[in-house]
């Protein structure tokens, strides 16, 4: 089965889709660019249409603006494209498989509305639905009726963890990752806008990590979890701010 590859990619980062599509031909995939937006040019009927009332406040800017992208990829799909699959890819997602394996993947398409073909985290073990630290959008497969009812959503969090709880989307994770991610930016360079550096981590930490992709526990430390006015709250510094608490609570 044929289909049309989307690829989501900053202005910003020209350099992560560059060095994204040369892997992407050497497997036989020509991919369509899908320019990102940042939360500034997110449309404001779109942020009251695509978003839950309290995501303007606390979801942090890059999530509203990666779920955004997903969005914009998703129309692109719907309003320009014939075929019954798209695959969405972000920029930091590299091939393991050609593209003739891809397309026997996508062959199983009534079996789901949106199939990930990279996970990260806790897994299901053979493929199967995914759990709640089932995670990644950074590569999937998604049908026309799957892209219509994601389009129905209202996010609040993050993109990949939201579709997880999309209204009668059958979601599945496949039984092993097609692509895997450049989590280092050793590929082109350029890091996530969904993080902060994660530069200066432990090695002992960056061996600690999910039973599939590669997402360690520096990455996860440092991903932006909410918003507190201007401040993107991480991971890391909910960890902080729990063992001050304790350690004063200890030490009355």
């Amino acid at each position: 089965m044929n289909f049309t590859t989307y690829v989501i990619n900053l202005d910003s980062q020209r350099e992560r889709f560059e060095a994204q599509s040369q892997s992407l031909r050497e497997v036989g995939i020509l991919p369509v660019r899908i320019r990102a937006f940042t939360r500034d040019e997110i449309p404001e009927q779109d942020v009251d249409r695509h978003f839950a009332r309290h995501a303007r406040h606390v979801t942090p800017h890059s999530n509203m603006a990666c779920a955004y992208s997903h969005i914009v990829a998703l129309k692109t799909f719907l309003e320009t494209d014939p075929k019954p699959v798209a695959l969405i890819l972000e920029d930091d997602a590299f091939p393991l498989v050609d593209v003739e394996a891809l397309r026997k993947t996508a062959q199983t398409h009534g079996e789901w509305d949106m199939l990930s073909l990279h996970c990260d985290g806790l897994c299901p073990e053979g493929g199967g639905a995914p759990g709640r630290l089932s995670a990644s959008a950074a590569a999937y497969f998604v049908t026309r009726e799957g892209a219509q009812k994601i389009l129905h959503h209202k996010f609040d969090y993050q993109y990949d963890l939201d579709t997880t709880y999309v209204r009668g989307l059958r979601k599945r994770v496949d039984r092993e990752n097609s692509f895997w991610t450049d989590e280092d930016a050793t590929m082109s360079g350029s890091w996530s806008t969904n993080r902060k550096n994660v530069r200066g981590c432990p090695t002992l930490l960056r061996d600690v990590r999910g039973n599939r992709g590669e997402k360690n526990v520096c990455h996860a430390m440092w991903y932006k979890l909410f918003r507190v006015f201007r401040y993107e709250v991480t991971t890391f510094d909910v960890l902080v701010v729990a063992l001050a608490l304790f350690l004063s609570l200890r030490l009355r």
